[in-house]
């Protein structure tokens, strides 16, 4: 009797500290002093935000490379100050860094890839993000959030669960549609979506560790020769007559420097706002082509040069 009672007590206070906060509305965007609770006029802090959505079945619509469901993410922009993104109590990202070793993310567009799996069909999935303000206005200070794969999207723009402080744990899907605030209409996908500071695609090996994981025939041998961040989507790789291995980058795709998207169909067709001028009056890219060498004859470039 004794360890069925601790059992249920613990059960217990899990549900509590799940349930603990305190929902208000607040709308999305908007800074949550002008768009949010009277308690937050003034406010510098944690808070939580909170929101369901039904997406689209044609999320999980089968392809041979799961192109749909692998396409999902959830992209955020003009959030004051950091913050981090959970999907169905998933972590699934997080823009800038909160406190202790804060770090704001605010002038960043953060592009949070949804690991297969996270979402589920026919069902409300919770999306809750944990905000932290430093000073000054705090919340969506641009434009709303949205969900997206590769052919459709949802603006999360509306009433949204918002709760001040740090008690909150996020939770799963509901069967039931939320009555405060949820999202379930779907478009084709045309938002802008802008350089990233970085894309969050979930848990990876480093090239030691895959190495390391990679199995061949008996008779085919191969070596890790060269990995990031010495090379990034590489498009081209040619042996000089010394050896050296020369490698042409394409790092600034999909975003041509210099130009800015002003529209796009949901087959990924940019439009920009004017065509590039040629060299030499350019504007300089991110692309390069690199130079990599074996100095001491160990099978292993230790060299590299831009």
């Amino acid at each position: 009797m004794k360890k069925i009672t601790f059992i249920l007590l613990a059960m217990t206070s899990c549900v509590c500290l799940t349930h603990a906060a305190d929902w208000r509305t607040a709308i999305v965007p908007g800074s949550w002093e002008e768009k949010g609770p009277a308690a937050a006029k003034s406010y510098d802090g944690v808070a939580w935000y909170r929101t369901w959505v039904k997406v689209d079945d044609a999320f999980f619509t089968p392809h041979e490379r799961n192109l749909y469901e692998e396409s999902v993410s959830i992209n955020i922009r003009d959030l004051a100050d950091a913050h981090e993104l959970y999907a169905n109590g998933i972590k699934i990202g997080a823009g800038g860094q909160l406190p202790p070793d804060y770090k704001s993310g605010r002038n960043d567009v953060h592009r949070h890839k949804v690991p297969v799996g996270t979402l589920r069909k026919g069902e409300w999935n919770e999306i809750a993000l944990r905000v932290y303000n430093q000073s000054g206005p705090g919340g969506f200070l641009g434009e709303a959030p949205f969900i997206m794969n590769y052919t459709l999207e949802c603006v999360m723009a509306g009433a949204w669960e918002f709760s001040l402080g740090d008690d909150y744990r996020p939770g799963g899907a509901r069967v039931d549609k939320p009555t405060t605030t949820a999202f379930d209409q779907f478009r084709a996908s045309n938002r802008i979506l802008g350089p990233s500071a970085q894309v969050f695609t979930g848990a990876k090996l480093s090239p030691q560790d895959s190495y390391g994981k990679m199995k061949s025939q008996s008779d085919f041998k191969f070596d890790l020769l060269l990995s990031e961040p010495q090379v990034a989507q590489p498009t081209h790789m040619s042996f000089d007559t010394r050896g050296r291995l020369w490698v042409s980058q394409y790092k600034q795709y999909p975003n041509p420097a210099g130009l800015k998207m002003v529209s796009r169909d949901n087959y990924y067709r940019s439009y920009y706002d004017r065509v590039p001028p040629p060299p030499p009056n350019h504007d300089r890219g991110a692309d390069i082509i690199s130079i990599h060498e074996d100095t001491d004859g160990d099978g292993i470039f230790d060299k590299h040069k831009v």
